[in-house]
């Protein structure tokens, strides 16, 4: 996203020093500029195009489990995974009274997806003839519509429209997706935000991806109020790798460090000798190599071609 002079200028300055692969026409690369709505804008700024009136994305709680409710979708055959990487599944509605719950919360909900009716991803599979859920249990309520499933379906969603579930094809896109996170209630909140803390990695891009989905987009620490709150947080868990290290919204551009967001780094949380590398994003750390706690640093080398955990922010 270039939104500013300086940084076209050094965006020029550096491609033509530079060349592709593409030997036989004239040098070009894609940049995050489309058009929305009959007008051109940025990729940063989709999310706030993107944010419907009167939906919410924070998670809600039943009994021992959170749910998280997308607005958008992933590849295919990633919803799992991103589930997965926030410490959960796709939901798994094993009982009349947890689709009663999940059917109030669809209600008040809608996906990004307006051109047909709003539909969630669930974690529903057939699975040698026999539809099983997520977690392992066996279907064992009947909320199908009419007619449904076929013979060829091998997953399902559930609709808005009297939240019934729907079959569809192992190919088939699908539309967003709810995850459910057994345990502990997720509700970590500031202000006019809340936030996920994933366990598992992602690419940096990949993490972005799946924070928009969710409506939102990598953290940025704009306090030291909400870099105390995430702090604590981080020090009261662990990734599944034990690096103990999130990928955060801050990002080099034009020789500056600047948040996802478009505020500019105010506060310096920078860990002993930071930033330093060639790379242009910044993890968190749960503990710093010198024991310093919740600072910010650069990747090296290897650690960047690695898949890291998260933090995402998402405004209510």
């Amino acid at each position: 996203s270039i939104e500013t002079e300086e940084e076209w200028q050094f965006i020029n300055h550096e491609i033509q020093k530079r060349g592709t692969w593409n030997t036989s026409t004239t040098n070009a690369w894609l940049i995050g500029l489309e058009k929305k709505d009959g007008v051109w804008i940025w990729k940063n700024m989709l999310r706030l195009l993107m944010k419907l009136p009167g939906t919410e994305c924070q998670p809600t709680c039943f009994k021992n489990s959170s749910y998280i409710f997308s607005k958008g979708k992933i590849y295919r055959f990633y919803n799992n995974e991103v589930c997965s990487i926030l410490g959960g599944y796709l939901v798994s509605i094993e009982t009349e009274e947890e689709w009663q719950f999940i059917n109030h919360e669809i209600q008040k909900r809608a996906t990004w997806n307006t051109s047909t009716i709003n539909a969630w991803l669930i974690g529903l599979e057939k699975k040698d003839g026999v539809w099983i859920w997520k977690s392992g249990q066996q279907l064992n309520i009947s909320k199908w519509r009419d007619s449904e499933p076929n013979g060829n379906d091998e997953r399902a969603e559930i609709s808005m429209n009297g939240s019934l579930f729907n079959g569809i094809s192992r190919n088939d896109k699908g539309d967003a997706y709810i995850c459910e996170m057994p345990g502990e209630c997720l509700n970590i909140t500031f202000k006019n935000s809340w936030y996920i803390i994933s366990v598992d990695g992602e690419s940096w891009y990949w993490s972005r991806h799946t924070c928009s989905s969710l409506g939102g987009d990598l953290v940025s620490f704009e306090t030291q109020e909400e870099w105390r709150l995430i702090n604590d947080e981080i020090q009261r868990r662990n990734t599944t790798n034990y690096e103990n290290k999130w990928i955060i919204g801050l990002k080099k551009r034009a020789r500056n460090w600047t948040w996802v967001s478009g505020r500019p780094l105010t506060i310096s949380k920078w860990g002993q000798g930071e930033p330093s590398g060639e790379h242009d994003a910044a993890f968190m750390y749960k503990r710093f190599r010198n024991g310093e706690r919740g600072v910010f640093g650069t990747p090296n080398n290897e650690s960047w071609k690695k898949q890291h955990a998260y933090i995402c922010e998402i405004p209510k």
